[in-house]
């Protein structure tokens, strides 16, 4: 089976049968369609979400985790500093245009600016608390699934 990257790509393997489980958006969650076939068993954000208020978040269950739904810019490994730097400043200053900010909110997110060192600790961590929480439910992760080499 091809991997899995995107969204809808998890939600037909989930469909058909292919996998157990998934990490989907809020919003997946949340349409009529995909909530007639799907059960959301936790949010994995810190605490309950006002859309869901009748899911508990996985922290509530036990579980000392919290994975956010991310979007950031990347560049290939290894750009010039002088590049990241620039990148970098960019995104900062958009992210700190108010309006944009309220329409953020308005949608659900959280909008927050982290530079490029702070965003890959914070994806690392996750990434190992995933993991951890994979391991303590007793679920395995197929790379096959996730596109990546299994020799």
């Amino acid at each position: 089976m091809a991997g899995l990257t995107t969204e809808a790509d998890c939600l037909a393997a989930l469909q058909g049968g292919d996998i157990d489980l998934a990490f989907i958006s809020l919003d997946a969650a949340l349409d009529p369609t995909i909530a007639s076939w799907t059960r959301a068993l936790a949010v994995s954000a810190p605490a309950r979400v006002p859309r869901m208020p009748g899911v508990r978040s996985l922290r509530e269950q036990g579980f000392d985790i919290a994975i956010g739904a991310w979007r950031a810019l990347a560049l290939p490994a290894g750009p010039p500093p002088a590049l990241l730097r620039r990148y970098s400043a960019m995104l900062k200053t958009v992210m700190a245009d108010p309006s944009l900010g309220e329409e953020l909110k308005e949608a659900g997110l959280s909008p927050s600016w982290l530079g490029p060192a702070q965003t890959g600790r914070v994806l690392l961590g996750e990434y190992h608390a995933a993991g951890a929480l994979f391991a303590a439910l007793g679920l395995t992760v197929r790379k096959e699934m996730l596109g990546l080499r299994t020799n």
